[in-house]
Formats: C-alpha cells, structure tokens, sequence
C-alpha cells in the first residue's frame, strides 16, 4: 500500500516544497522603486519603501546612491528609509538609487534581499516662475524651464493673481487673489488651497520666511473711510496659528532676508523699519521713496533707492550748472553704522536693485538724468560688489528693464522689459547668462513678475 502512494507522496513532499519556497521567496523583503518620485526638488527627502519591516544597517551597507551625495538616513518606520541631503542635490541630475542584495528583514528568519534593485530618481533643474497674461485676462502662475521650452500652467484663479512668493526650496508658492484671500500652491502634489479668507479687507504682497514658518503681506480694510483705507503688514504663522498686524499703522512692502531680518516701508514716517532674526527693536532708516529694495545675502544692509538733491549736477545749454534730484542706491548696514552712497556722484535714477544669491553682483536700472546721455528708458546695470567696478548690460533707450531676478545659482539674470515709446505693446520677459555673456534671449511675451525657483 505504502508502495503504491509513493508517487503520491513525493509529489506531495515536492507541491509543498515549492509552496513554501514561493512563501519564503514572497516573504523575502524587497525594496520598492517609488512610483511618484522619480523626479524631485533639490532639497526634498528620497524616500526608499520596503515590502517589510527591514534591519536599518543591513540597509545602510547596501545603499546605491551614484554620484555619491552627503545625506542624512532617517527611518520613518521600520519599511520607509528617508534620504535627507545635507546639501541640496545638484539640480539638473539624475541620481541612481536603489539597495544591493543581502538587505535583511526584521522579522524572523529574518530572510534576505535576493537581487539588488535600483532606479533613477531626477532632481529638477532651476525653473522661471511668472504671471501670464499681464493685461486682458485674468493672471496666473505659469512654471518655465529655460533649458528646454517646457511650460507649466500651475494655478486656475478665475479671478487672476495679483502676487506670489516661493518658499526657498519651491515646494510651496504663496499667492493672493483678485479677491484678496491667500493661498498656497503645494508643488509636490499640485494642489493649491486657501490659507487666509480675508473677509471684506483686501490681503496682497505675500511674502515667506527663510525657513517657512512665516507669511508676511500687507492688509487693507475696504470697511473703513477711505482716508483710513491704508494697508498695514500682517503676519501669519504657517503652523495654524493666527494672524496679528506686525505694526497697527500705515506699512507696506515686507521683505525678508536669507537669514531671517523683515523690512517694512512707513510711509506717514517715511523710514524703514528692519526687525532682526532673533528678536529686539527694529533699525530705522530715514528714506523717501519707499521702493522695493534687496538685501544682502548674508543680512549685514539693505540696499534701496533714495532722493537727494546733488549740487551742480545739470549742465544746462546755456552752460549753466543746476543742482538736480537724484535718485542713489544707498546700503543701510545692519550694524547701525552710516549709509554708503553705491552710485557714486553722479546724476541718475538708480532703481529696482537685486543682488545674486552669492553676494557677488548687484543688478538695477539706471537712468542719466543729464541732457548729453538721458534717455526715456531705465537700461540695465551691472555692479561687482568686489571690485567695484559697474557695467552697463542694454543699450536700448526706448526700452525700460525692471523685476529683476537672480537664478539660484546665480549664473543667469531674468528681468522685465517694456517699451516706454509705445505703451500698447505687452511686457517681455528675457533671461541673460551673466557668466558667459551670451546674447539675452527672450521668453515670454505678455508675462510679469518672475521669479526663479529650485
């Protein structure tokens, strides 16, 4: 009888057998290649899910990251393994990523990793941020990426956008309305939602914090007498906190540096407040025009247009010599010491400063203001904050350069043009490489405001 089963038997023996090499085989961890992520933001997290609970050094040793970047490993749990780079990752590139063989689970038999897995994993490059159309239609954000073409309409406001504001690393884009509520754009899954309802007061101008834990913008009420109607800068914690006015009178135009200090214009007072990093009472500077200005990378002056008369500076054709309003970039030290006059004395319109993320140039528009070399357009100016020498970058006197916009890396300048002798023609966006000096080229027609993210 037992004779007869034989077969039987050893072919139940071999069924089982292979049942439970696919049930270990099942159970054998593996790492899974994201389907979401394979292309990222050059400060974002690699995350790298298991099918299991895993040993985190048997991880570790196996880790394939080609080229080899410093990061810190943090295990959200024991299946997802957070890559966070120490430095951002380098923009452009693609990463090899993946776990070699051998990776052990952490439950017993605590069975191994039988092939080694990887995937490619693209940081994005730095991209060009603006409002399309300037005129005609409601505005929203658009996402260009100069190296290829490829254009992204990022917000649908029915109402049009009236400004925006990147956090550093491009993950979150600020904006506020027509309406004037406040929202946020969230890059990593495009969604955007509303962060301020603000009622019947008009919110505008947001502008983040270096680290994303605060939202600066200017407030009007509409519910008021309209000598009252003026706006105030409020602050609003990102953490779910509420918002407070920063100061309970007429203040504009928020500006945060990298490193953390606020700048407010009161124009009833004509100064400039800057609050500090850490806390304490504001600087003032006395200044006039109240334009937006660019602060040093490193926080030590803020650097914006004044108005003072300079003596003798028109020649007339007469030959007569006039004093004549001027308008000078002027750096304001964080240190309290005395302003440093950065145009020099000469008779121009120096405006719309932007310095580079590595403190190196200073970027603006200037404007002679004598008869030999005035002309109708602002053109744009270059200043090496090292030599000190300054460059004229256009020479095209009808033409007016503004908004201008250091890329992160600060190789390329994007900026504004717009034709001061035909007022019918739409805006332009054009993009310069500093650094090789190649022909400007343009990108967009019709669009504003832009603005370079990671």
């Amino acid at each position: 009888m037992l004779r007869k089963n034989w077969p039987n038997l050893v072919g139940a023996i071999f069924l089982l057998a292979l049942a439970f090499l696919a049930l270990a085989w099942w159970r054998t961890p593996k790492p899974l290649p994201p389907i979401e992520q394979t292309k990222i933001l050059p400060q974002a997290d690699i995350v790298i899910t298991f099918s299991a609970p895993m040993q985190p050094e048997s991880v570790l040793e196996r880790l394939i990251l080609v080229p080899p970047q410093p990061f810190e490993p943090t295990w959200e749990n024991a299946r997802t393994l957070h890559l966070h780079p120490q430095t951002a990752w380098p923009a452009g590139t693609r990463l090899q990523v993946g776990v070699g063989e051998g990776s052990r689970a952490a439950a017993w038999p605590h069975l191994p990793s039988l092939k080694t897995v990887t995937w490619e994993v693209a940081v994005s490059a730095p991209s060009l941020l603006y409002l399309w159309p300037s005129r005609d239609a409601p505005a929203n954000i658009y996402r260009l990426q100069p190296a290829g073409g490829e254009v992204q309409q990022l917000t649908s406001d029915t109402t049009g956008i009236t400004g925006y504001h990147a956090s550093p690393d491009g993950q979150y884009i600020y904006y506020a309305n027509v309406q004037g509520d406040l929202y946020v754009l969230d890059r990593s899954n495009g969604e955007s939602r509303l962060l301020l309802d603000c009622g019947q007061d008009v919110c505008a101008n947001p502008q983040v914090n270096p680290s994303g834990t605060q939202l600066a913008f200017e407030r009007t009420p509409t519910d008021v007498p309209p000598q009252q109607a003026y706006p105030q800068v409020w602050l609003l914690p990102l953490d779910g906190g509420a918002p407070s006015p920063l100061e309970k009178r007429h203040s504009r135009q928020p500006q945060w540096s990298p490193t953390g200090w606020l700048s407010i214009y009161l124009p009833n007072k004509g100064i400039f407040q800057a609050y500090p990093p850490q806390g304490g009472a504001p600087l003032k500077w006395e200044n006039q025009t109240g334009e937006k200005g660019a602060w040093q990378p490193d926080g030590s002056a803020f650097i914006t247009p004044q108005l003072f008369s300079l003596p003798n500076a028109y020649l007339t054709e007469s030959g007569t010599l006039l004093d004549t309003l001027v308008s000078h970039l002027l750096a304001y030290p964080t240190t309290g010491a005395p302003s440093e006059d950065w145009s020099e004395e000469q008779p121009v319109e120096d405006v719309y400063p932007a310095i580079s993320p590595d403190g190196r140039y200073l970027a603006f528009a200037r404007k002679y203001l004598d008869a030999q070399r005035w002309s109708l357009g602002r053109q744009l100016w270059l200043r090496d904050l090292q030599s000190g020498q300054t460059t004229m970058l256009t020479n095209t006197p009808s033409y007016s350069y503004t908004a201008f916009a250091w890329s992160p890396d600060g190789v390329q300048l994007a900026y504004l043009r717009a034709n001061q002798d035909d007022f019918s023609l739409p805006p332009e966006i054009w993009i310069m490489n500093i650094a090789a000096g190649d022909k400007p080229l343009r990108l967009v027609i019709d669009g504003v405001a832009p603005q370079w993210i990671p």
